[in-house]
């Protein structure tokens, strides 16, 4: 109940800033703006101190965010340009009617620009997920020594990985993927940031 209250205040917050859009009240929208992500900005941090895991900005994240401030940026651009071209009362410009209505959809419906944002940024986490992947692999090849347990299927997977992990460290230097880590690019993060050179066994969780 308390989510829906706030998702319906924010959602009601964000159709005033439409308004003040519409009604070509630009500053006021900007310092509405400016003061709802503050709002939002002091609710996370009050937020996350009742929370029992940290919050912490990936790199991923912070690549998310930086793409969220260029296509901002950008949206602010072009509705500025489009009320300039309007006040000099030039026919047939670029941005006309349609420019409006784009950025009065988006102003109502943010996942249309997380959409643009995920489309953005897919193409080079796609790359860097490559990267890392070849980066694994690398490491993997250079220490044809260790011996590597995967364990697959479709119930038990961390409980045998931690079970085993736990016996074989008994005589051996074990590593095995972390909590319930069993996707390749979780495989990949395992390999790159734990395997260590007296490292002998590596127990991985394979989904």
């Amino acid at each position: 109940t308390g989510y829906i209250y706030n998702l319906l205040i924010t959602s009601a917050l964000y159709m005033v800033s439409s308004c003040f859009y519409i009604f070509e009240l630009y500053i006021a929208q900007l310092i509405f703006i400016a003061g709802l992500m503050l709002i939002r900005i002091f609710t996370a941090f009050k937020e996350q101190k009742k929370s029992i895991k940290p919050l912490v900005f990936t790199g991923r994240v912070k690549r998310l965010y930086f793409a969220s401030i260029v296509v901002l940026v950008a949206l602010v651009a072009l509705s500025y340009a489009y009320r300039m071209q309007r006040r000099a009362a030039i026919k047939g410009n670029f941005f006309g009617r349609y420019v409006s209505v784009s950025l009065f959809l988006i102003s109502f419906f943010t996942p249309i620009l997380t959409l643009i944002i995920w489309c953005i940024t897919a193409p080079i986490e796609k790359l860097i997920s490559c990267l890392y992947t070849l980066d694994a692999k690398r490491i993997l090849k250079s220490r044809p020594e260790m011996i590597v347990i995967g364990v697959t299927g479709s119930y038990g997977k961390t409980t045998t990985k931690f079970i085993l992990t736990r016996i074989l460290s008994e005589k051996f230097n074990v590593v095995c993927t972390p909590h319930s880590y069993n996707t390749p690019m979780g495989v990949v993060r395992t390999i790159r940031e734990m395997l260590l050179p007296q490292t002998q066994i590596f127990v991985c969780e394979m989904g």
